[in-house]
């Protein structure tokens, strides 16, 4: 594969984050307007470095069933203020599945395994789905530990 189809596979797979985060955000805002709705499940983003730690995160979510389902997307390119200055890099973007019960325990295995000083943890909830999937996902974190 040459640097110009890598680069151009990677603009996509960016593309294609982007897109979907922004999907998750516009459906998050219509529903955090109705106080009445309170989500049983989450998504969660979190960037990684690199593969190993990722795969040490995702082991951990899903083997101590904090998350029923976590996809790693490989090389996104993140840019972003850190001390006073724009900073780039390559990272991973991990999408964790889980019940919004679970967000403080998510979070704290994060900490726990990332090396960055400030790791991006946030959760968006999940306001609608087919239905056997939700189920699932409370499913397989029911025995969260």
């Amino acid at each position: 594969m040459s640097s110009t189809d890598s680069a151009t596979e990677k603009y996509r797979t960016c593309r294609r984050v982007i897109a979907t985060a922004v999907l998750l955000l516009v459906a998050a805002l219509g529903y955090r307007l109705t106080p009445a709705f309170r989500s049983t499940y989450v998504v969660g983003f979190c960037t990684v470095p690199d593969d190993t730690v990722g795969e040490r995160i995702v082991d951990a979510l899903v083997s101590r069933h904090l998350a029923a389902c976590v996809n790693s997307v490989r090389g996104i390119e993140s840019a972003y203020w850190w001390e006073g200055k724009v900073e780039r890099s390559s990272e991973n973007l991990l999408i964790v599945k889980t019940q919004s019960s679970l967000t403080g325990q998510v979070t704290e295995a994060i900490r726990e395994l990332h090396p960055y000083d400030v790791p991006e943890v946030v959760f968006m909830p999940i306001h609608a789905g087919l239905p056997a999937y939700l189920s699932w996902i409370g499913q397989s974190t029911a025995l969260a530990k």
